[in-house]
């Protein structure tokens, strides 16, 4: 994950000095043997040594990901009067504004939640530990990339009878890991003692 900024930075000064080279050209030398593929492909890696992470960051790749299908079930969750609702997942490689933006060549998972208070005193909801799992691996929150593009702060103040906002969630996640069942799991999301929630994602 790196932000696109440094990249966009990086590629104008590398065109400049390709550019620079073009404008001196000369006969080669005979003790100099013609550069064969392998060592084209080594130049160019040394040139960008962060590959298609590049292109990704700077927008001359195109985009992959987009929302994700929501399982028919398991996407509401309640514990305590507290309800719990999956409204949508969505895969990028992109996130933030022109001014500030992370890029990856995996997905940023970013899933919207959004908490209703059924009980007749307010409360306080914590996000900030929860995590996300496929029968194999787990992942947590990405804090850079949360605090460009997701919820901030992760612990919010219920009314009683209320709902939150949509809360944002980020995640930074192989593609692999979206052809599997995902699930959300949200410990002592309602404070000590308020129990777990666990969120079918997809």
């Amino acid at each position: 994950m790196t932000s696109s900024i440094a990249f966009a930075r990086y590629v104008a000064v590398g065109v400049v000095g390709l550019a620079a080279c073009k404008e001196r050209p000369g006969p080669p030398s005979p003790t100099v043997p013609i550069a064969d593929s392998r060592t084209l492909d080594r130049l160019k890696k040394e040139q960008d040594p962060y590959g298609g992470l590049t292109a990704v960051a700077t927008g001359t790749a195109p985009q992959r990901g987009g929302p994700l299908k929501l399982p028919p079930s398991g996407t509401v969750a309640e514990v305590g009067g507290l309800r719990v609702e999956v409204v949508s997942a969505t895969a990028r490689q992109t996130l933030g504004t022109a001014g500030l933006a992370l890029s990856t060549e995996d997905f940023f998972l970013e899933v919207r939640l959004r908490a209703t208070n059924a009980g007749q005193t307010a409360r306080t909801v914590r996000f900030a530990d929860v995590s996300l799992s496929s029968a194999t691996q787990r992942w947590t929150l990405v804090p850079d990339a949360q605090r460009v593009a997701g919820t901030r702060p992760l612990e919010l103040s219920l009314p009683a009878q209320g709902a939150s906002p949509d809360v944002v969630l980020l995640f930074e996640v192989p593609p692999t890991s979206l052809d599997a069942p995902l699930v959300l799991t949200l410990p002592s999301v309602a404070g000590p003692g308020g129990g777990e929630l666990a969120l079918a994602i997809h």
